[in-house]
This record gives C-alpha cells, structure tokens and sequence, in this order.
C-alpha cells in the first residue's frame, strides 16, 4: 500500500509539474533565445518570469517533501520523469510510451541552440537540485 501511495503522490506531483513546464516553455524559451542572440542586455532580461519558473518549480516538491520525507528522492525523480513523459506527449495519447524519446527530440536536431540545453537542464536539474537543498537542511537542523 505503501508504494501504491508513492506512486499516485508521484503521477500528481509529475502532472502538476508537467503543467508547469508547458505553461512557462515558450515564454521562457523565446526570452532565452533573445538574450544568447545578443538582442536584449541585462536591463530588458526579464528575471520575474526566471524566478517565477523556478518558484512555480519548488512548490511540487516541497508538498512531496511535506507529504513523503522518508522517500523524497524516490518521489522526485520519479516525479521529473513523469513530468517528462507527459511534456513529451501533449501532442498525442498521454499513455504513450514514447514520451519520454519525444521530449528529447530537439536534441536529436542538427543544429541545437544553447537555450534548448539551458531549458532542459532547468527543467530536470533544478528539482533535483532543490530536493538535495532541501535534504541537507533538513540534516543540519535536526
């Protein structure tokens, strides 16, 4: 029973985050892309919107923090990957296996852009750097 309750704690967290990633993606992407162009300087980068994304980021994982401390990194990564597979099929059935391949279909391009790495690395990195964060100051405090 245990599991079955990571498991449901996780698919909500992981669509809960995919809606995230597609709500802030081409915001976010765009802006990126302007920046490493050369077409906007450090007055005009819009950091509420970066700071937003990584705010909307943490609130998942703090309610899987709060909701499955024992198991959080097994909650997150799992989470990230659901996340990823249901990103990966917003344009077809959302039981599709092949989410997870799709999501990283702009990698297989012959030309990919800095912001695509940068978007990516937030995207999968930064929960996980937020639950290691979260862990170790759960240690110290306790």
């Amino acid at each position: 029973m245990k599991l079955f309750r990571i498991l449901i704690l996780s698919l909500c967290i992981g669509y809960c985050y995919a809606n995230l990633i597609m709500a802030f993606e081409l915001p976010v992407v765009k802006q990126l892309e302007h920046w490493i162009a050369g077409q906007m300087d450090n007055q005009e980068i819009p950091w509420k919107l970066y700071s937003g994304v990584l705010i909307a980021a943490i609130v998942p994982f703090v309610c899987a923090y709060l909701y499955a401390r024992s198991q959080i990194v097994l909650v997150s990564v799992l989470s990230v990957v659901l996340a990823v597979h249901f990103v990966g099929n917003r344009q077809s059935n959302l039981w599709d296996p092949s989410g997870v391949m799709t999501f990283f279909e702009p990698l297989n391009a012959n030309s990919v852009s800095l912001s695509t790495f940068v978007y990516l690395g937030l995207i999968i990195f930064w929960p996980l750097v937020f639950v290691a964060l979260i862990q170790k100051i759960d240690k110290a405090v306790n």
